[in-house]
């Protein structure tokens, strides 16, 4: 599933540094901000890719929708209990939480994690949705397959209205996950895992759709350094896009923190 991507370019003409205002400077930091969403892009599509060589579209996607719901301090005994259990074997009913959560005893990060965020209830949200969608991976291809290619420049009020994101992630909430995963969690997943994974997947390039999806999980000082960014809020609001461009400015600025 090799596929090259470029920085910025005459390949993406969608996401032109031309906004609707006219204005340079908003068209210089717009430009900026995709080229800085751009390398995180392609460290995702690595990643990913990486994935793809060893496991078939289902396992990646059951592998990626642990991990993600182990959020960064669970991650990694998310990922052992994928890599220990398939899809299919969670698919049979005989898997439990305390068995699974007593595999990785050692490993489970606790302490001052909020209840809704515990890995033993994120554990049980996706038994149940295994359990009631044994297929999700496939769902999700076929809905992700009404993905059009994009040309034209767009602000990202005007792209989500478009091409249908609000009832594009709603279908992913509703057929997909069966309304388990919601909210900011739902779009962390699709924007760190899934959007990507279905890219390289099908060679087919949704950059456009990456940058202009809901945020997801965002912590108050990325927005706060957002807020200091030089476009216009109502035609460029909180977006994935937006939100990793301001990561990767964290990186390279060890003055701000990101926590």
């Amino acid at each position: 599933y090799a596929v090259e991507y470029t920085l910025l370019g005459d390949d993406h003409p969608h996401l032109s540094s031309e906004s609707e205002s006219g204005s340079t400077s908003q068209s210089s930091e717009i430009e900026e901000l995709i080229n800085l969403a751009k390398v995180r892009w392609n460290e995702k599509l690595k990643f990913v890719s990486k994935r793809l060589e060893t496991e078939d579209w289902s396992e990646s996607c059951h592998h990626f929708c642990l991990e993600v719901l182990g959020y960064s301090r669970n991650k990694a005994p998310m990922f052992n209990i994928g890599n220990r259990h398939s899809l299919s074997e969670f698919s049979e009913g005989y898997l439990s939480v305390e068995t699974l959560f007593e595999e990785e005893k050692l490993n489970w990060r606790q302490f001052r994690i909020r209840p809704q965020n515990h890995p033993r209830l994120r554990l049980e949200q996706y038994i149940e949705i295994v359990l009631d969608n044994p297929d999700w991976p496939e769902d999700l291809l076929s809905l992700l397959a009404s993905l059009k290619t994009v040309s034209g420049s767009s602000s990202t009020v005007n792209f989500r209205k478009l091409h249908e994101l609000k009832q594009l992630r709603e279908s992913i909430k509703e057929d997909v996950f069966k309304g388990v995963i919601s909210g900011s969690r739902l779009d962390t997943l699709i924007c760190d895992a899934l959007l990507p994974l279905y890219s390289i997947f099908t060679e087919q390039d949704t950059f456009a759709y990456w940058f202009h999806w809901y945020a997801g999980d965002i912590t108050s000082r990325v927005k706060q350094l957002i807020a200091t960014f030089e476009i216009e809020a109502k035609a460029y609001p909180y977006s994935n896009g937006l939100n990793q461009a301001a990561l990767l400015s964290c990186l390279n600025k060890s003055a701000f923190t990101c926590d």
